[in-house]
């Protein structure tokens, strides 16, 4: 019997914990590729420093990893750089005003970022903030010589004031990045206040909500200084969100990635 023909019997939540399952089922029995069938470069891997790095996530039946490290590089006199240089536009969600942002690309590119409806225009990396960049990544080596170290061509700044700024579950998986259909590489930066990052398995929506898999989800603190990545097909089968909190310090995260699809309209398309 199908879920279908199984609804009218069924509560809302119970059909949601079939659909999880059913979900969960597909997912456990088809792998991604191996790493040995589909050869892929972790950031640790080439970095300067490899015994700093913290194993997070490492998912090898779903190509998936997650690292974390401390980077002395960034410093609390570029956090007040940031939150004084950027022409920051604020985001809103449904009822308030969820955080602010930047999109800085490489020169160029013209596309645009969306949240949802809210569109932000790109605005061309500034020569001081890629020299910040360049400081804070300096350990991963990215000098551009071959295909695994190109330095990322743009980078989402978010501003959260206080700690009822938060983003929800989502997955970077925007059309940009093409993460539902390749590997992506993620750099999260994180200046300023700490603050919660939990990650978890993606599931059906529930009543039109995008949460985690039960059982699934993972909390870790994000503190001035961290560097978290997240790479292979992460974005495909996993969500992230910062979640609310008690802080009233602020925090800037600075999260580093490549476009490969350039939207209609871009140059570089």
């Amino acid at each position: 019997m199908t879920i279908a023909e199984k609804a009218g019997d069924l509560t809302p939540r119970e059909l949601s914990d079939i659909k999880e399952a059913e979900a969960k089922a597909k997912r456990e029995a088809h792998p991604e590729a191996t790493r040995e069938e589909k050869p892929l470069q972790l950031l640790v891997e080439r970095a300067s420093n490899p015994k700093s790095w913290i194993p997070c996530i490492e998912d090898k039946h779903l190509r998936s990893w997650m690292y974390m490290s401390q980077e002395k590089g960034v410093s609390y006199a570029d956090f007040e750089q940031l939150k004084e240089k950027v022409e920051w536009t604020e985001i809103h969600g449904a009822a308030a005003l969820t955080r602010k942002t930047m999109w800085f690309v490489k020169k160029g590119c013209r596309c645009p970022y969306s949240y949802g409806k809210q569109q932000v225009s790109a605005v061309t990396f500034p020569d001081w903030f890629l020299d910040m960049a360049k400081r804070w990544l300096n350990s991963l080596n990215l000098n551009d010589q071959d295909k695994d170290s190109t330095f990322p061509n743009c980078v989402n700044l978010n501003l959260y004031e206080h700690g009822d700024h938060q983003v929800a579950w989502h997955s970077d998986d925007e059309p940009l990045f093409r993460g539902k259909f390749q590997d992506t590489r993620i750099i999260s930066v994180t200046l300023g206040a700490m603050r919660k990052f939990q990650v978890g398995l993606k599931a059906p929506r529930r009543g039109g909500i995008l949460k985690p898999e039960k059982g699934s989800m993972a909390t870790f603190n994000l503190g001035h200084g961290q560097v978290c990545t997240m790479e292979g097909l992460f974005q495909k089968h996993y969500l992230h969100q910062i979640a609310k909190g008690t802080t009233r310090q602020a925090r800037i995260n600075a999260t580093f990635r490549n476009i490969v699809e350039h939207a209609a309209g871009c140059p570089l398309r």
